[in-house]
């Protein structure tokens, strides 16, 4: 039988097809076709519910449950098309195309159980199966006797890790382990960053606080009312004001009554009160004096007991009675 053309010119050469993913778990002499993502074995009803690797398209069995942040296993292959081997029985065999690189499946079309993971094992096992398993088995056969076999070839790769994660979309996909432990990383750092920006922000506003409270404890009543004097005469005007500094004040006295709560209308009535006391010619030094003058007359004298008084009524010092002569 005349050598057959290894390389006729008829025949296309095989462009490789894109990875095909199956569920390591599924893999096996009847494994479905794979499929062009890992994300495509995806049965999910909607949110709320639990993701499932299905089995079959019409009526998928429902196989496993997957939770987002689990690592499930995916095989892939690569389909290199088919060739016709030529197969003799002296045990030397030929093909009708280049043995892919890579391929590591060959089994006959249509026969699963004669797959093999090498092509010169497939051929031997091919031999035994049509002419015996030895030299001596094959004789008085024709040395040149010759089969041609229709061979599947195929690249099967390692398992490779998938986790499942749920997209911006609200979707759920399988992304590469890899990639999914660097988006872990980078979300890592970006919650590290977030965090040393808290800690900078809480430490700025401690020292603000800090700066604050210090800046209460050397609070100069003298420089504030000087300043508020300036602010005053510039904007309301010069002379004692008398009876506009006390309408103002009776109208603040109604606000606080309307909302007692309410800290910024009693300090209305107190820069009022100190507004007045300036337009009646005392200096801020007088008035800080007469605060603390007025605090201290205040503590040496007598007053009654606040349980004994009415809660809506003035608590007046004792007065000293003046005897009669």
């Amino acid at each position: 039988m005349a050598e057959p053309d290894l390389f006729p010119e008829t025949v296309v050469p095989h462009v490789p097809g894109p990875k095909r993913w199956v569920p390591a778990d599924f893999i096996d002499e009847t494994t479905q076709p794979g499929r062009s993502h890992p994300s495509d074995w995806i049965t999910w009803a909607g949110a709320g519910e639990p993701v499932r690797i299905a089995w079959g398209d019409d009526e998928p069995e429902i196989v496993r449950t997957v939770a987002p942040g689990e690592t499930m296993a995916f095989g892939w292959s690569i389909d290199h098309g088919r060739a016709t081997f030529f197969v003799r029985s002296d045990g030397s065999w030929s093909s009708s195309r280049p043995i892919p690189e890579g391929a590591n499946g060959f089994w006959v079309i249509g026969d699963p159980d004669t797959w093999r993971d090498d092509a010169d094992e497939f051929v031997r096992d091919m031999i035994e199966f049509e002419w015996g398993s030895s030299p001596g088995d094959r004789s008085p056969i024709d040395p040149t006797a010759e089969i041609e076999l229709d061979v599947g070839m195929v690249e099967w790769g390692y398992d490779e890790p998938f986790v499942l994660a749920i997209g911006p979309d609200g979707l759920p996909a399988f992304l590469p382990a890899a990639d999914a432990l660097a988006r872990i990383a980078g979300l890592e750092a970006r919650v590290a960053t977030l965090t040393r920006r808290r800690d900078d922000l809480l430490e700025a506003n401690n020292r603000y606080l800090e700066r604050a409270r210090s800046a209460e404890a050397r609070f100069d009543l003298v420089a504030h009312l000087k300043r508020q004097t300036a602010f005053s005469r510039a904007t309301f005007g010069p002379g004692p004001r008398t009876e506009g500094v006390l309408d103002h004040i009776r109208k603040e006295l109604s606000e606080i009554e309307a909302d007692p709560t309410d800290i910024m209308e009693w300090v209305d009535v107190i820069i009022l009160a100190f507004d007045g006391a300036w337009r009646a010619g005392w200096s801020a030094e007088d008035i800080v004096s007469a605060i603390v003058a007025k605090q201290t007359k205040n503590e040496g004298r007598a007053w009654p007991d606040w349980r004994t008084a009415a809660p809506d009524k003035a608590i007046e010092h004792v007065r000293e009675e003046v005897p009669h002569g």
